[in-house]
């Protein structure tokens, strides 16, 4: 993921990344996009690594009307103004974390949807051991399977945060019991097999 550049209307697309060119009046990356060095600086041989969550605060309409070419780490840098690229090379397609964009302040998300799936993890056990317990263990699987398919069918379809986490919450309150409930079947008719 990376902070994307300010968009204009015309731009040159490379095999990796879309890179506007200044003679067609587009911004380079490298002129709207903050570089950190890393082990050194530009002159110590440091490896240039462009800024994910911000970019330049300057208007850039007249940055290259004054024919500058090469950015001043001294402007000003505000958060990305134009959305982010995201790299499908190691996982082909797009996620949550793409489509709702929780990246540099909304990073946190991602986990925080995942812990969501495990607290429900757990509410469920207790609510479905319990429902076990009272009506057998058919209902309870049935029950789990339920609300684990229209709750991951549904998350496909969410628009925003808390939809997914509580989507997340509903397909963690069923997941793990389906497994829980059919073991513990298997292991009933086990020992109804050996009576016999």
């Amino acid at each position: 993921m990376r902070c994307e550049g300010p968009k204009t209307t015309t731009t040159t697309t490379s095999a990796s990344l879309q890179v506007p060119t200044p003679a067609d009046g587009n911004f380079t990356r490298a002129l709207a996009i903050p570089v950190h060095y890393e082990h050194g600086n530009e002159f110590e041989d440091g490896s240039a690594v462009y800024s994910k969550c911000s970019m330049y605060a300057v208007n850039f309409t007249e940055v290259l009307a004054n024919n500058i070419r090469k950015a001043d780490p001294s402007w000003p840098t505000q958060p990305c103004r134009s959305g982010w690229e995201y790299n499908f090379t190691d996982v082909p397609y797009r996620t949550a974390a793409t489509d709702f964009e929780w990246v540099c302040e909304n990073a946190y998300l991602s986990t925080l949807s995942q812990s969501i799936f495990f607290v429900g993890a757990i509410v469920g056990g207790l609510l479905f051991g319990w429902i076990a317990d009272r009506y057998g263990r058919i209902p309870a699987l049935a029950g789990c399977n339920v609300i684990g398919f229209v709750a991951g069918v549904v998350t496909a379809f969410v628009g925003n945060f808390w939809q997914f986490a509580l989507c997340r919450f509903l397909v963690g309150f069923a997941f793990d019991n389906c497994f829980t409930m059919m073991y513990i079947l298997a292991f009933y008719l086990k020992g109804i097999v050996k009576k016999f």
